[in-house]
Order: structure tokens, then sequence, then C-alpha cells
């Protein structure tokens, strides 16, 4: 779909880039397929903030220790 083509472009443009897919109903398979191509996360909506605020915090903390340990 529109999310998955957009998710590969950051991806091919930003491939350090923490990205996560909100979509209007989760089906399994599409959430399997947007975590292949590099979604940190995958939520409906409505969102609950709060899982997504310590998913976005957890994706930016893993995101600085690869970067650490590029530049080792």
């Amino acid at each position: 779909g529109g999310g998955g083509a957009l998710l590969d472009q950051v991806r091919r443009r930003r491939p350090e880039a923490v990205c996560f897919v909100l979509t209007g109903s989760v089906r399994p398979e599409l959430e399997a397929e947007y975590l292949a191509r590099g979604a940190h996360g995958v939520f409906e909506k409505p969102v609950d903030l709060e899982r997504l605020q310590e998913a976005v915090a957890l994706g930016l903390e893993a995101s600085r220790n690869v970067s650490k340990i590029a530049q080792a």
C-alpha cells in the first residue's frame, strides 16, 4: 500500500531513520510486511500515545547504540 511505498522511500534516503507506521487497521500480514521493510513499529489509529512515546524512545535509543557501534 501507500504506507509501504513511503516507508521504502524514507529507508532509501535515510536508512538510519526510526520509522513507525500508523494505520486505520492493523492486519497481521501488513504488519509483518511493514516490519520486514524496516518499520520499527506499527500502530492502529487511534494511537495510544503512551505506547507510541515508549516505542519512539526505544527506537531512538537503539538508533543511538547503532551509531556508537558504527563509530567505534
